[in-house]
């Protein structure tokens, strides 16, 4: 209301109305005018005597001006983030219970499909199934991660307002973001390997068991960083899915399965060390193809 009242005496179309002395003709008065009649008033020269005299600043309240970048400390700021993050994830904790169901639901189909009666350790076409229930495993922990996508989007715009206000730095909101994906990743991996591993029949070692485990945790928490930072550089539902399905089919592509090494044209063989699918699925085949049993 203040500035819209002052453009509006300043202004010649609509000083007019502010005339305060009908009896006199109006006359348009500059803002010089406006100024120099101002300091030669009492409120003018009260202004005047109070700038004239220099601010004893030890009678400034310690929290008038700030001297940091942030209010609080950076401790504080990452505890501020990390229970910001529990309570958003307690009210998608509907997500994430129907995701881990859906996860054994799956294990579950995939153990009618490769039941370990009809898949027996002794020659290449077996191996070549148990490869099959493998590859099939980690492409199902990189779907999982697709449904960050969505829910990174709709907070970017909070985060990027927060971080550029300085409420807390970018380091304090991803850090518990990740840390608190964690346990998520864990407990997706260990639903997918207690129902599917000994199930299908693979290497029945604890130790390969637990590899299997972490290789599927890996896989999950690598899909989860790939669909977070596709959302971080599209920034749009639309664009996001268009990059996360090109991730994906490139991803999968070239990730050593569907297309081997040998297969892949030359100047495409970046792609296949690029591909994180084909650390995870060169390990997980080691981890079951190593074992005694392939070896007799």
């Amino acid at each position: 209301v203040v500035y819209s009242v002052y453009f509006q005496v300043t202004s010649r179309k609509d000083q007019a109305q502010y005339w305060a002395d009908p009896s006199k003709p109006y006359v348009f008065i500059p803002v010089i005018k406006i100024k120099e009649a101002f300091n030669q008033s009492r409120f003018g020269r009260l202004v005047e005597s109070n700038l004239s005299i220099p601010y004893d600043k030890t009678k400034s309240h310690p929290s008038a001006l700030f001297k940091t970048r942030f209010a609080v400390s950076k401790w504080e700021l990452f505890k501020t983030c990390f229970a910001r993050e529990i309570l958003l994830i307690s009210r998608n904790r509907f997500l994430y219970i129907f995701r881990t169901c859906q996860v054994a639901f799956v294990g579950l189909v995939t153990c009618t499909m490769f039941l370990r009666t009809r898949v027996h350790p002794t020659d290449e076409t077996n191996g070549n199934l148990y490869l099959s229930c493998l590859f099939f495993g980690l492409v199902h922990m990189m779907f999982n991660g697709f449904s960050e996508l969505p829910i990174m989007i709709s907070r970017l715009p909070v985060f990027y307002k927060q971080r550029d206000n300085h409420f807390h730095p970018a380091w304090a909101w991803s850090v518990p973001s990740w840390l608190l994906r964690v346990p998520y990743s864990i407990v997706e991996a260990v639903v997918w390997s207690c129902v599917v591993y000994y199930t299908v029949g693979f290497a029945p070692g604890a130790g390969s068991f637990f590899r299997f485990m972490f290789i599927l945790f890996s896989v999950h928490q690598m899909a989860l960083g790939l669909f977070r930072m596709m959302a971080s550089i599209a920034r749009d539902m639309i664009i996001a899915n268009t990059f996360g399905s090109a991730a994906i089919l490139i991803v999968l592509l070239l990730g050593g399965f569907i297309l081997p090494k040998d297969m892949i044209k030359p100047w495409w063989v970046w792609g296949f060390w690029l591909s994180p699918l084909t650390y995870g699925q060169r390990a997980i085949s080691v981890n079951e193809f190593s074992a005694t049993r392939w070896m007799e």
